[in-house]
């Protein structure tokens, strides 16, 4: 597997439904100011707009321009079993998202940061990428060398946005698959 991000979370938790509302209008602040650093950003599955609803959280890179792999998909529906297996403990369901370093990363991980913060107990991250590399300096930052300029970074976008600027790693390392 390339670089990417790792994530699980329990819809069901009331930690989540609570911040579910926020969860979705946040993403929304990051994708448009995601197209607004002409960073490209679609539906899921290619189609022309992220789709960002009361039941869902999905995007992926352009494909015309081959920066799409795998799209993020966060639902707020929960699990059809009372307890769902797919994650590393009952009730969490575990997904990831394999964005190679694409420009639509800066997205993947601003919206799974935002995520965490509104809701640390029912929603849990993890990357390839690490805390004080990539999610401070941007995706392309390891590529660059040590000098700046850095690309915007997940941690960078939260700052600005929400004035929200998390210091210590959010990363469990409790799951991997």
């Amino acid at each position: 597997m390339g670089y990417s991000h790792t994530y699980c979370y329990n819809s069901a938790d009331p930690q989540f439904q609570a911040a579910w509302p926020r969860m979705t209008a946040d993403s929304r602040t990051i994708i448009e100011a995601v197209l607004h650093l002409d960073l490209g950003v679609t539906g899921p599955y290619g189609e022309i707009e992220p789709t960002i609803t009361d039941d869902v959280i999905g995007f992926n890179g352009l494909r015309c321009r081959g920066e799409d792999r795998d799209p993020l998909l966060i639902t707020a529906a929960p699990p059809d079993e009372p307890q769902d297996s797919s994650g590393p403990e009952p009730g969490f369901r575990a997904s990831h998202c394999e964005t190679g370093r694409n420009p639509y990363d800066l997205a993947v991980a601003a919206v799974l940061l935002r995520c965490h913060r509104l809701a640390p107990q029912a929603f849990r991250i993890d990357s390839s990428g690490r805390w004080n590399g990539e999610w401070i300096y941007g995706a392309h930052h390891s590529q660059r060398g040590p000098t700046p300029p850095f690309g915007p970074s997940a941690r960078m976008l939260n700052a600005t946005l929400f004035a929200d600027a998390p210091d210590e790693s959010p990363f469990t390392r409790r799951f991997h698959w």
